[in-house]
């Protein structure tokens, strides 16, 4: 099953970041982030922001607030879809996480295979990914929005629910009772909004469809908000889910 939109094209228009050895790890992770589409440079997202998304993200998986375990979850492996130049793992193995991942834009993973010490990353459709090894957990950070549709996005939970032990985790997602105001702020800050991005689409889903998944397949299920990430924009339109076998 391969995506039907123009988004792929424009990833794989993305160049390779090739010198990497004079930057600091701040630096390089900021470098990361800007070529997985995220606006970290001319006082876009600092990096301080980003830090503490991750830092909620590891709390999460972990499950911390011990909501649905008696003890804290044992992460020792995180497995990303969609994981572009690596940004999202790079911050994983500093905290001395083994990762692996998968993303369909070439330059983006040829990148992520410069700067990661993972050796199990691959080229390929979300859909596409192989069952094994299986991770403790298996996150998508930004990548949801990108999907063609909701089937698509299904079937990628499928693969996700079997290769993740512990924890499935999708991250920023186009929340849908906010679709209008979402658009509307991308129509005052983009010129012709509209007819620039009508073969772009940008997938929204309600917490339902989760919830749905979470159900059929016996999951505990948490939400949470993106109020940390201040100086992101889309923050107020997104929002993240946690689920639990």
């Amino acid at each position: 099953m391969e995506m039907k939109n123009e988004w792929k094209n424009i990833w794989n228009r993305k160049n390779e970041l090739k010198e990497i050895s004079r930057l600091s790890d701040e630096s390089l992770f900021m470098k990361l982030k800007e070529l997985d589409g995220y606006d970290a440079v001319n006082g876009g997202i600092s990096y301080t922001t980003f830090l503490k998304q991750h830092q909620d993200i590891v709390y999460n998986l972990q499950d911390k607030d011990n909501c649905f375990n008696d003890e804290e979850l044992n992460i020792k492996s995180v497995f990303e879809i969609g994981c572009g130049a690596g940004a999202t793992l790079f911050m994983l193995e500093a905290d001395g996480l083994k990762t692996g991942g998968i993303d369909y834009s070439k330059s983006l993973i040829k990148t992520a295979e410069r700067v990661l010490k993972s050796q199990d990353l691959s080229n390929n459709e979300a859909v596409e990914m192989e069952l094994f090894p299986i991770y403790d957990a298996v996150i998508s950070n930004g990548v949801f929005g990108y999907f063609t549709d909701e089937k698509y996005a299904w079937s990628v939970l499928e693969k996700a629910y079997e290769k993740a032990k512990y924890v499935i985790a999708i991250l920023d997602i186009h929340d849908e009772k906010k679709k209008e105001e979402h658009l509307n702020l991308q129509r005052k800050v983009k010129q012709n909004y509209d007819e620039r991005y009508k073969n772009l689409p940008i997938q929204f889903y309600s917490k339902e469809f989760f919830i749905a998944f979470a159900e059929e397949k016996k999951l505990r299920i948490r939400f949470t908000d993106m109020k940390n990430m201040e100086d992101y924009w889309n923050a107020p339109y997104s929002y993240n889910v946690y689920m639990y076998k």
